[in-house]
């Protein structure tokens, strides 16, 4: 049976009307997952940025931290022991006097070889964190500010020197916190695995005034510590209160990360 002219209009206009909505659909479907392709490329860019500001941040920070540290045992150390060696050296005709000399010349060159290894900009690379963290703390004893304790148990925490810098920054700002705050006498740091995770826990726990997280969680130094986290995909808690002191929960991803964590693939 023929069509009428009409009906082939009408087939030819419902066709083409059916092709120029396929078309729409296509072209709509395109241009929505160019934008949302072109967000998720913006955004991979700004968590590239904000993770590079961040290790740079931590790594200014560390420097500056480390040279006030031996502007002080320049000042507090080096400098009184020398003292020490000119006054026993004014009585050169005394040999104990010249061998105990001889004594705090070598005493005052090995705390010159130990700055020097603080100094190292490459220390990241060639120190574990665990040891790090040791090294912190000791510095402390020796500075007579805290009493310190180290819980380690020697599991394995590859962790990338950019990555480790971000936390050992975070440590140090939680023990600047205890210092200058809490007015604590003992500091304990534990730091070990997740249990049943892939995960790293390092607590800090003193024994100071407190405070209420709520008041404080504004301030600009807990901001900080939580954001640099966020950045390798951590976190921090922080729990407190008012003359019972404070702990400080540092969780991590223990495996070796080299750039910026991936953001979540979009559909």
């Amino acid at each position: 049976m023929l069509e009428t002219p009409s009906e082939v209009v009408t087939v030819l206009l419902a066709g083409t009307a059916i092709l120029l909505l396929l078309v729409f659909f296509i072209v709509s479907f395109l241009f929505i997952y160019q934008k949302r392709q072109l967000l998720h490329i913006k955004e991979k860019q700004q968590l590239k940025l904000d993770y590079e500001r961040a290790i740079n941040e931590s790594q200014l920070e560390i420097q500056e931290e480390t040279l006030r540290y031996v502007g002080r045992e320049l000042h507090d150390n080096i400098g009184q022991i020398l003292s020490l060696v000119k006054l026993h050296l004014h009585d050169s005709q005394n040999p104990d006097q010249v061998g105990h000399a001889k004594d705090l010349l070598s005493g005052a060159i090995a705390d010159v070889r130990g700055l020097s290894k603080t100094l190292n900009t490459d220390w990241a690379e060639d120190i574990s964190l665990p040891e790090l963290l040791s090294r912190e703390l000791d510095k402390l004893e020796k500075s007579n500010v805290l009493k310190t304790e180290f819980l380690y148990d020697g599991f394995d925490c590859p962790l990338h020197s950019k990555n480790k810098l971000i936390v050992f920054r975070v440590f140090q700002e939680s023990l600047n916190n205890c210092i200058k705050h809490a007015q604590a006498t003992w500091v304990t740091v534990n730091f070990h695995l997740a249990e049943g995770e892939e995960s790293c826990i390092l607590e800090i726990t003193d024994n100071g005034v407190g405070f209420e997280p709520a008041q404080a969680s504004a301030g600009s130094g807990l901001t900080n510590m939580r954001k640099r986290m966020e950045v390798i995909q951590g976190q921090v808690e922080i729990v407190s209160r008012l003359q019972r002191g404070t702990r400080v929960e540092v969780r991590f991803p223990c495996q070796q990360t080299t750039t910026a964590p991936p953001l979540h693939e979009q559909n």
